[in-house]
């Protein structure tokens, strides 16, 4: 949270498609690349005139130091029950393993964890989920009169 309201335009690369963090819970600067459709929103914000920030409260141009109530809104319009800050982080990390094909080194880089292990216990409940389907999938396949899953 303190990564997205801190960030300035000046850490934003969007020709490159990358975002440099300076300053991190862990202290350790890095660089986050930009997925095409985060590259286009970011895009597309308005910039204050006299404020760095890319997110920051209209008119004085200030930044944000907790911003829930757009959260709790798309929570309820999406109709969960429960939606915290963090379960973004999460989705981006599932999506990462999952619809992007990077493994849990590229991962852990990606969102900043101090190392790989830390990625393993936030998301080894994918891995047993690919397990599962993969028992099911070559179960059907096998026998495929006696589709049913296990």
């Amino acid at each position: 949270l303190g990564e997205q309201f801190g960030l300035t335009w000046d850490a934003v690369d969007l020709k490159a498609g990358m975002i440099y963090i300076a300053e991190t819970k862990s202290g350790r600067p890095r660089r986050v690349p930009l997925l095409d459709r985060s590259r286009t929103i970011l895009g597309t914000l308005p910039r204050h005139i006299a404020s760095p920030f890319v997110f920051h409260q209209p008119g004085a141009g200030k930044p944000y130091d907790r911003r829930t109530r757009p959260l709790e809104t798309a929570r309820k319009r999406a109709m969960i029950s429960v939606l915290q800050w963090h379960d973004l982080r999460r989705t981006c990390g599932c999506r990462l393993l999952q619809g992007h094909g990077l493994d849990l080194y590229e991962v852990s880089k990606w969102l900043g964890h101090s190392n790989v292990t830390v990625t393993q216990k936030s998301y080894a409940f994918l891995a047993a989920n690919q397990l599962l389907e993969k028992v099911q999938s070559e179960a059907a396949a096998q026998n495929p009169a006696h589709n049913t899953r296990i």
